[in-house]
């Protein structure tokens, strides 16, 4: 009953004439120790990823997240909690992000942090910690910062708003000088948008 989700955020429209050509195989896993960064395949991953043309309006908002502030002169952190320890992963909290981020700070001389965060709880927190220090897209997010992850993904996975506000964080990630993440395809989405200076994956 829904849109081909790609259409909400694509200024290219979808359909079923596409072909595999086989340019990139998919299935392999970047990890912490896997990076994605060090793929012979990264090249071709940029390469393809310059082929989508996402709309205007998408990337008017992400420009504007910024605030005439150089994205260069930003630390970008992807907040990963809610869904780490179902998929495997080493359990994280939200301190285990603040404290990377403060030796971050002692490193380089940002002048702000955008933070692309799965909740709103651990979003405030992070800003009650960095007053005046954080930026982000004012949108939807979930409430809770327990692993309610399931519920929230199938509920909003077809909504256009969920996947517009995947889009904005993820190429505003990718314009910040540097990254604090965890593994995931969306923080190696913003890996092959961007060029960093340094990623820290936690």
């Amino acid at each position: 009953p829904h849109d081909r989700i790609f259409n909400y955020v694509l200024d290219q429209w979808s359909d079923y004439t596409y072909k595999n050509i086989g340019t990139l195989q998919v299935g392999e896993l970047f990890t912490k120790e896997n990076k994605i960064e060090l793929s012979p395949k990264f090249a071709a991953f940029q390469n393809t990823a310059k082929k989508l043309r996402f709309k205007q309006t998408l990337l008017k908002k992400t420009d504007q997240v910024f605030n005439q502030i150089d994205p260069r002169e930003v630390l970008g952190v992807h907040l990963r909690i809610k869904d780490v320890s179902y998929h495997g992963h080493d359990s994280f909290i939200v301190e285990d992000f603040i404290k990377i981020i403060e030796q971050e700070l002692n490193n380089y001389n940002y002048k702000k942090i955008f933070v692309a965060a799965d909740n709103i709880v651990s979003l405030n927190k992070v800003k009650d910690v960095f007053q005046g220090m954080v930026i982000n897209h004012e949108f939807e997010r979930s409430n809770v910062d327990y692993n309610d992850f399931a519920h929230w993904e199938f509920y909003n996975f077809c909504k256009k708003n969920y996947w517009e506000s995947a889009i904005l964080d993820c190429l505003s990630l990718a314009k910040c000088r540097n990254l604090i993440c965890r593994t995931s395809n969306f923080g190696n989405a913003a890996i092959v948008y961007g060029n960093y200076d340094e990623i820290i994956r936690l």
